[in-house]
């Protein structure tokens, strides 16, 4: 019996949402990613050209993080201790989770999603060195940190200014096409790529703004292909 669209499309969707295989959804529309790219790097351009030249957002910035830290260091021991704690199951959580996605993708041959994860988490460390370098930022030395000695003391620079937000500048990755199994019935019927070659894969690269009293919000990258578009129950 002749299998309808309708049917050709349920098992396509099923084959793509299984494993954590990415559901390919920019690679339909791949202009949302590009206007994603096109806003982030303008948003990213305004807040590093005020870190550059210490312009009006940063003597907001910087009352909002005195005002933060004060009232930070007011809290109650329970709640600074979960500071602390987050700060070092948001870092060691997110490398634990990219590296058992990361070998995940490698046992199952999944290559597109592997590659996802392998070139954001490159890129991210490429870019805080670039940035690093170019900001030539000294890390704060507090006199009340909130948890006590500062875990990142010892590291010599920080990207830019690191106040209290983050910013998300989205990098695109056109990474090869994994083609589908053939769909039951049609031999090899595949889905089609986007523009059938490449599809198009947007990876969230994080740039860390975030206040060097709060260092748990300072390791952006959370949001590689992992947190989106390679972890289908993420979504």
């Amino acid at each position: 019996m002749a299998t309808t669209s309708i049917q050709r499309r349920t098992e396509t969707h099923r084959l793509a949402s299984t494993d954590f295989r990415t559901p390919d959804w920019f690679a339909r529309k791949p202009m949302i990613g590009v206007w994603i790219t096109i806003i982030g790097l303008a948003i990213f351009g305004i807040l590093a050209f005020n870190v550059y030249t210490q312009g009006p957002m940063m003597a907001w910035d910087n009352r909002m993080e005195n005002s933060m830290h004060t009232s930070a260091l007011a809290s109650p021991a329970w709640v600074r201790a979960l500071m602390v704690a987050g700060f070092y199951v948001g870092l060691h959580g997110y490398i634990g989770v990219v590296v058992l996605m990361g070998l995940y993708f490698l046992y199952k041959r999944f290559w597109k999603e592997f590659l996802m994860i392998a070139i954001g988490c490159g890129g991210q460390g490429a870019l805080w060195i670039g940035l690093a370098n170019v900001f030539h930022r000294d890390r704060p030395v507090l006199d009340n940190p909130i948890g006590g000695d500062d875990p990142l003391s010892e590291l010599p620079e920080r990207p830019y200014d690191e106040r209290r937000h983050r910013l998300w500048v989205i990098g695109v990755l056109a990474a090869p096409e994994n083609r589908l199994p053939p769909v039951e019935g049609h031999g090899d019927h595949h889905r089609p790529a986007a523009n059938g070659l490449y599809r198009i894969q947007p990876i969230l690269h994080g740039v860390p703004l975030s206040d060097g009293r709060r260092r748990r919000a300072g390791h952006g990258l959370c949001l590689d292909g992992t947190g989106i578009y390679s972890h289908r129950a993420a979504i």
